[in-house]
């Protein structure tokens, strides 16, 4: 979580010597970066998903070339 209390990040942003409206748009913005940051779970889903995919196209693919492998032997 990068901004934990808006109000008080605000309050220091005026505090600083900033006027309140520039002080909201800067929490505003870390709010919204925090929103598009991807968390360990969404990376791990990625992560699962990725492999699924592959090993969904790989096992066919072994499976085919070791037919191909086997006919080939049993032709020479």
């Amino acid at each position: 979580m990068l901004l934990k209390d808006t109000r008080k990040a605000t309050e220091r942003l005026q505090e600083g010597g900033g006027p309140k409206e520039q002080a909201d748009a800067i929490v505003d913005l870390f709010v919204d970066a925090e929103e598009q940051v991807a968390t360990a779970s969404d990376l791990d889903a990625v992560k699962q998903e990725i492999i699924s995919t592959v090993t969904i196209r790989l096992v066919p693919a072994v499976g085919l070339l070791a037919a191909r492998v086997a006919v080939f032997e049993l032709a020479t």
